[in-house]
C-alpha cells in the first residue's frame, strides 16, 4: 500500500512543474521585451541626432555637427551590443518555447540546431568582414562612422 505523503509530494511536484516552466518563459520574454525597448530607444535617439545633424549642417555650424557625429560614433558599439543581445534572446526564447510546447525530439533539436547555425553564420560573416578591412588611421579629425550609422538608420 502506498503512503499518502509520497502521493501528495508527487502531486505537488506535478503542479509546480508548469509554474516553473511558465516562470522561465516569462523571464525570457521580459528580458527580450526589455532589450527590444532599448533597441527602439536607440533608434529614436538616432533619428533625433540625425535631425539635429541636418539642422547644424544647414546652418554651417561644423563644430556642433562634428560633436554630433562623434557622439553617434560613440553609440555604434551600443547598437551592436543591443542587436546581438536581442538576437540571442529571441533565439533562446524560441528554443525554450519550442522545448516546452512540443514533445517531438526532432523539432526540439532542430530548432536548437537552427539557432546555433544562425549564430555561427553571423559570427563567420562578422569575422570575414573584419579580416578584409586593413587598419588605417583616420584621415579627418571627425570619424566617418556617423555616415555608416546614418545609412543603417535609413535602411531600418
Amino acid at each position: 500500500m502506498r503512503d499518502q505523503s509520497t502521493e501528495k509530494s508527487s502531486a505537488e511536484h506535478l503542479r509546480m512543474e508548469p509554474r516553473r516552466r511558465f516562470m522561465i518563459l516569462a523571464a525570457l520574454l521580459f528580458l527580450t521585451a526589455l532589450v527590444l525597448g532599448g533597441c527602439i530607444a536607440l533608434l529614436i535617439v538616432h533619428r533625433l541626432l540625425n535631425s539635429l545633424l541636418d539642422g547644424y549642417a544647414a546652418a554651417q555650424s561644423m563644430a556642433a555637427a562634428s560633436a554630433i557625429l562623434d557622439f553617434m560614433d560613440d553609440l555604434l558599439p551600443v547598437y551592436f551590443i543591443y542587436g546581438i543581445a536581442l538576437l540571442i534572446l529571441v533565439l533562446g526564447t524560441a528554443s525554450v518555447w519550442t522545448w516546452m510546447v512540443t514533445q517531438s525530439r526532432l523539432l526540439r533539436y532542430g530548432v536548437i540546431l537552427l539557432c546555433l547555425v544562425v549564430l555561427v553564420v553571423l559570427g563567420g560573416v562578422w569575422l570575414l568582414g573584419r579580416v578584409g578591412v586593413p587598419a588605417t588611421p583616420p584621415m579627418t579629425p571627425t570619424p566617418t562612422m556617423g555616415s555608416v550609422i546614418l545609412a543603417v538608420g535609413n535602411i531600418l
